[in-house]
């Protein structure tokens, strides 16, 4: 495992974030001697499965009998009387 010291990370950034990159290496940041930070290449998540999104969907407990909403009641209605005086 590669140490670094904070002057040397700000001065070559690029190359040593490079270098972490090609050759998949684990660099320790230091500061003042002391370990402060990892720097480590990144590994994308693994994509779930279709079973295991629907997995959470389908635990989901159903919802009970739906309460209406007494302002799209009055909507509705006031469409339906509206309609049929037409």
């Amino acid at each position: 495992m590669k140490t670094v010291g904070l002057k040397e990370l700000h001065d070559a950034t690029g190359a040593i974030v490079r270098g972490v990159v090609d050759r998949a290496e684990e660099i320790v940041i230091l500061d003042r001697g002391r370990k402060v930070a990892r720097l480590i290449p990144y590994t994308p998540p693994p994509e779930p499965s279709w079973r295991e999104i629907m997995r959470e969907v389908w635990a989901r407990p159903r919802p009970e009998e739906t309460v209406p909403n007494p302002i799209i009641a009055e909507r509705r209605r006031r469409t339906y009387v509206h309609r049929v005086r037409r």
